[in-house]
């Protein structure tokens, strides 16, 4: 690949667009019988390039690494992903905690890319020496071992990562100097704190265990959020149509629809966002946007093939398709 630049990287980003799936492809996929005229179809869109195992499941996954091998290869700086990739690492984390922690194997469940390395997680847990973890990792790492060990609790445990990966998500983009990056994870990190709070609420958690979830936001404060995930999945509700900032009397109205219609608007309101990108000549936009709505046509596939698998009604899915970028 020539020398990385954000001139040469717009150009092949601008190039791949072109081969980003339709609505028409969508439709396309919905009209098949099964599984595998459906994979017959993605292959012929270049999913799974040289991968002989022809599975929807191996297709998209196939095309997610490929996506982020050709997204490393050609961002002049990566780091400016470091605020996605993240997730990875905490994702990581827990498996391994729970993998050591109740003797299974755990090595297939971690993913890529990360920020540090596997080998440097597993030893951490595996040594019970979390100072060898960067140290945004290590108080939460040694908390949810603990959690983990003492109650056998993997969710208050799961709880504590999922918290800590939000703060770090949402410091992380206060240093952020990209308009549009910083509106994507400050979004992102919002809807996320929203989630945890209606799962909360739903689930009827504990004080404490709703504490160890939620972060502290500008936008919403977290004592707030946690009075109003005590008092129900409606309270919480209440509370976000107060929100201006993220459409929260929309994103409200969507859940009271469905908990899947709440995660449509959700990816909906990424994609918005992330189209900006289209319209930016040169810099890391156009990268950043590619790479979500490539995420966003990974997801739409996997709701289609599913649907096709289970003889879904078509309408009915159609509700939840997501928008897409091309």
């Amino acid at each position: 690949m020539a020398e990385k630049s954000y001139a040469f990287a717009v150009g092949n980003i601008r190039a791949r667009e072109n081969r980003l799936l339709k609505q028409t492809d969508i439709e396309q996929l919905l009209s098949f019988n099964n599984a595998y005229e459906c994979a017959v179809f993605l292959k012929d869109k270049g999913y799974g390039e040289n991968n002989t195992d022809n599975s929807v499941s191996s297709l998209l996954s196939s095309e997610e690494k490929k996506l982020w091998s050709y997204i490393k290869d050609l961002a002049p700086d990566f780091s400016v992903f470091d605020a996605f990739v993240v997730v990875n690492d905490f994702h990581n984390l827990k498996a391994v905690i729970k993998g050591t922690a109740t003797g299974k194997p755990f090595e297939h469940l971690l993913i890529s890319p990360s920020l540090i390395d596997h080998a440097d997680i597993i030893n951490a847990v595996t040594q019970k020496n979390f100072s060898l973890l960067p140290e945004f990792l290590q108080d939460a790492a040694q908390k949810s071992w603990e959690i983990l060990i003492k109650t056998r609790d993997s969710q208050a445990s799961d709880a504590v990562l999922d918290a800590t990966c939000l703060e770090v998500r949402y410091k992380a983009a206060k240093e952020i100097k990209i308009p549009m990056l910083k509106e994507m994870v400050n979004a992102s990190v919002f809807f996320d704190n929203i989630k945890v709070a209606l799962r909360c609420a739903s689930a009827k958690k504990s004080r404490d265990f709703i504490q160890n979830s939620l972060i502290d936001t500008d936008v919403l404060n977290k004592a707030d959020l946690v009075s109003a995930a005590l008092q129900g999945t409606d309270a919480v509700l209440e509370l976000l149509e107060k929100v201006s900032v993220y459409s929260g009397v929309q994103v409200a109205e969507a859940f009271k629809t469905s908990p899947s219609q709440f995660e449509k608007f959700v990816d909906n309101y990424m994609m918005r966002v992330a189209i900006k990108g289209k319209y930016i000549p040169v810099g890391a936009e156009p990268l950043i946007a590619y790479l979500q709505a490539k995420l966003a046509e990974l997801k739409t596939v996997r709701i289609a093939v599913n649907a096709v698998s289970s003889s879904a009604d078509r309408n009915t899915v159609r509700e939840m398709l997501r928008e897409l970028y091309g």
